[in-house]
């Protein structure tokens, strides 16, 4: 919210009203050190108030930021804040230069990351001033090429640390000491100011800042005026004021432009500075009050105050160079608002060294700023302080009020509340720990109040949300004030359902229905009685009777500060068999269960239902289930008195594996070679295989529990291999499947004698049915792969000759 106000007022005016909305709020002028002040505003709309407005009324101080040597010329620098990251954009017209500096800790500190982005791809000419804007989550600069009179539109995209995408707008004369500003109305969207060296050109871009046609160009001349700088766009209460100064004679101009920015503007001279060559301008709102700040090449910062009215002849300030913490050729400046607090930007023309210069800030408020509709704070040190209050929704809508702060302690104060019941007693307990209070008095939020002291009660008649407060005053005749939120509650209506079943027998669990009515959000907590015993707080009641004397069941819904009780009664019981089996709480697919029948009493017939649609009448169950999963059993039993009581029980039953394997093809699947068996076993999704079993069909060869374990067989045939999987739950199952072994060839070569430097001729001479050589000779593999091939030996020795088939 802050960053909204900031653009609305100081940065991009957009889309002003005809007129200001009123504004104002209801604030004591007088208050004590820790007073806890409630503001309230007598107007609605978008709300942003500063608690500490007046800064630009302190002592200035300089300090040295960051040095950026390559922004020197004309340079300029624009700040703006993307909704969560501070960027700043600065230019160095003679080295064709634009910086992007990165605030992490805020405009408050120093940049933390300065980049330097170059020409931009050749785009930049001698570059001076320059302007950020968003435009329908998108971001975009103007920049204007001093020395070709180009207007750049740079493009960023949905950030503005996005690398940079450039396009001319417009061609105009060339003018070292231009100016640029642009905002938006709502007539005509986007319209960019720029100056000429006599006057102003006024270039209209709709709303998608596109090349203006000429239609879209207005231009105006300053009488008698050479070397016009810099300016700035301002909006106040629908009307657009420009404000413009002269590079060589230093006046400051004012444009009247009306409701519209597209129109040639009323120009006067209002104010003639005694610096020398002034610099870029920034006109900006603290509170009701306007300023414009100017540098100037003698190392200066001149402060002009309006006041409330932008048409008044400003008050020119000198602040000089701030005890000499300004160096000369002082030309770029912006002006940044985070939290109350204000920080100016300048830059030297001459070496880029950039300056911070910030107002002392005396303010003590907690907090210091807020967009709450009705906010509170504390002043923590005795002083004079401006409130102002802002409607966003209306450029220029400002409202102020000043409020001394005694150097008396206004004493601590807090309260708890307890029940929360319409009807009843509300009770309102205070606690201090300074003492010293000498009066209470107790604001209910509903047109009740009392005075008596630190506890209080009070009866709500009907629920709705209060916002009881207390206010305090003590004996040194400081008051405080502290205010809570309070939901008051319909009081619940305790109601529920007995059994549906008839006769209700015991031994059997039967659940009673809530069916209370209470208010969303109150919580009621429950309270089940059972013959005057309490036997549960669950919403519903879940119980078995024991016995078959009549039964009286109660339910007591209760909020802080009201309950209600609803009391039903069964006559009577019959004597119902207690329903029981015993099983095991699992089982793997495809397997038996049993499930043993432990009923107690007298029963006529029996019938078991698994959860998988099978059922049985048999006195004990058994079953197998075909798919993994959660089934609940239950065996339900009756006797002759009519009763149908039952038990169940969850059992868990988990998937079986599923073995699959396969050879690898040959030579692995030949003889005298290791064999490798690729296990193909898909993964269980409800639990692990944790051991393998392989067979290998053989006769001879051990068996293996690795999950892919090779084998090699001796003798060629087909093999019976058998795999065998178990899982952590202990299901088990097994394949078998044949496997044939084919005769490895047996490799053999012969040659005739080999002579150095002469062919040797290599003749195959392997057993099998061979279908592919490979020939190496003195370890390097040869590209002949058939049957006979030739080698030269360079020089007399030994060497080895392989053949693989």
């Amino acid at each position: 919210m802050k960053l909204l106000w900031w653009l609305a007022l100081s940065v991009l005016p957009l889309l002003a009203k005809a007129q200001c909305n009123t504004v104002s709020f209801a604030a004591p002028t007088l208050a004590c050190l820790n007073q806890q002040i409630q503001l309230n505003p007598t107007s609605a709309g978008i709300t942003f108030w500063d608690f500490c407005t007046g800064e630009f009324n302190n002592t200035a101080i300089a300090n040295n930021s960051s040095n950026l040597p390559s922004a020197v010329g004309r340079p300029d620098i624009d700040l703006i804040n993307d909704g969560t990251q501070w960027y700043g954009f600065v230019t160095g017209t003679w080295t064709n230069t634009l910086y992007r500096l990165t605030f992490n800790n805020g405009p408050t500190g120093d940049p933390t990351i300065i980049e330097n982005l170059g020409d931009l791809g050749g785009h930049l000419n001698q570059p001076g001033p320059i302007k950020i804007v968003s435009e329908n989550g998108q971001w975009y600069g103007l920049a204007f090429n001093t020395a070709s009179g180009e207007l750049l539109k740079l493009s960023f995209g949905s950030s503005l640390s996005n690398p940079v995408v450039v396009d001319v707008l417009f061609v105009t004369a060339p003018y070292v000491n231009a100016g640029l500003a642009i905002a938006k109305d709502s007539t005509n969207g986007w319209v960019c100011v720029l100056t000429m060296t006599n006057g102003f050109l006024i270039m209209r871009l709709g709303n998608s800042l596109t090349a203006p046609g000429s239609s879209d160009i207005l231009s105006t001349t300053i009488p008698n005026a050479t070397n016009v700088g810099n300016l700035d766009l301002v909006n106040n209460c629908g009307q657009w004021f420009g404000f413009a100064d002269n590079f060589g004679s230093a006046q400051i101009y004012r444009l009247d432009f009306g409701t519209s920015l597209f129109v040639t503007p009323a120009v006067s001279q209002i104010a003639s500075l005694s610096v020398n060559n002034p610099g870029r301008l920034k006109v900006v709102r603290d509170g009701d009050e306007y300023f414009m700040f100017v540098p100037s090449l003698d190392g200066y910062l001149t402060k002009l105050k309006f006041g409330t009215d932008l048409t008044s002849t400003p008050a020119v300030l000198y602040e000089g160079n701030l005890s000499g913490n300004l160096g000369t050729n002082l030309y770029g400046l912006d002006v940044a608002y985070q939290n109350s607090d204000w920080t100016i930007y300048s830059l030297s023309q001459a070496n880029g060294q950039l300056y911070s210069i910030k107002y002392s800030d005396n303010c003590s408020a907690v907090p210091k700023t807020s967009s709450l509709q009705k906010p509170s704070l504390v002043y923590t040190s005795a002083g004079s302080y401006t409130i102002s209050l802002s409607d966003l929704s209306s450029a220029g809508s400002v409202s102020t009020s000043t409020i001394t702060i005694s150097s008396l302690t206004a004493p601590d104060i807090k309260f708890s509340m307890a029940n929360q019941c319409a009807l009843n007693n509300t009770s309102f307990y205070a606690s201090n720990q300074s003492g010293g209070i000498a009066n209470y008095l107790w604001d209910f939020s509903d047109g009740s109040t009392s005075s008596s002291s630190g506890t209080a009660s009070h009866i709500y008649s009907s629920a709705s949300t209060f916002y009881p407060s207390l206010t305090v005053t003590a004996s040194n005749g400081c008051q405080n004030f502290v205010q809570d939120t309070l939901q008051i509650f319909n009081s619940p209506q305790a109601n529920f359902d007995l059994p549906l079943a008839s006769p209700i027998c015991t031994n059997q669990n039967y659940i009673f229905t809530n069916t209370s009515t209470y208010d969303v959000g109150s919580g009621p907590v429950w309270q089940w009685s059972v013959n005057g015993n309490t036997v549960s707080s669950a919403q519903d009641l879940n119980y078995l009777f024991s016995t078959t004397s009549a039964q009286s069941i109660s339910l007591t819904a209760s909020i802080p500060g009201c309950s209600t009780l609803l009391t039903q009664n069964i006559p009577s019981l019959e004597d119902g068999p207690l329903v029981k089996f015993n099983s095991p709480n699992s089982v793997c697919v495809g397997s038996t269960i049993s499930f043993t029948n432990s009923t107690v009493g007298s029963i006529s017939n029996s019938l078991w239902t698994y959860g998988d649609g099978n059922t049985s009448s048999q006195t004990d169950g058994a079953n197998i289930y075909s798919a993994n999963g959660l089934y609940q059993v239950t065996l339900s039993s009756s006797n002759a008195a009519g009763c149908q009581n039952s038990y169940s029980k969850n059992i868990v039953v988990y998937s079986v594996p599923q073995p699959n394997f396969a050879i690898e093809v040959a030579p692995s699947s030949c003889t005298d070679w290791p064999s490798q068996f690729d296990n193909n076993t898909p993964p269980l999704t409800d639990s692990n295989i944790i051991s393998w079993l392989w067979n290998f069909g053989d006769g001879v060869s051990p068996t293996s529990t690795l999950p892919s374990p090779t084998n090699v067989y001796t003798q060629p045939g087909t093999y019976n291999v058998s795999l065998k999987a178990t899982s952590n739950f202990g299901c088990t199952n097994s394949i078998s499947l044949p496997v044939t072994i084919s005769l490895s060839p047996q490799a053999n070569f012969t040659n005739i004698p080999a002579c150095v430097s002469q062919t040797t001729i290599f003749n195959d001479a392997s057993q099998g049915s061979i279908t592919k050589y490979q020939w190496s000779f003195q370890g390097s593999t040869v590209p002949a792969i058939g049957p006979v091939t030739s080698y030269v030996f360079q020089r007399d020795g030994s060497f080895n000759v392989t053949l693989t088939v």
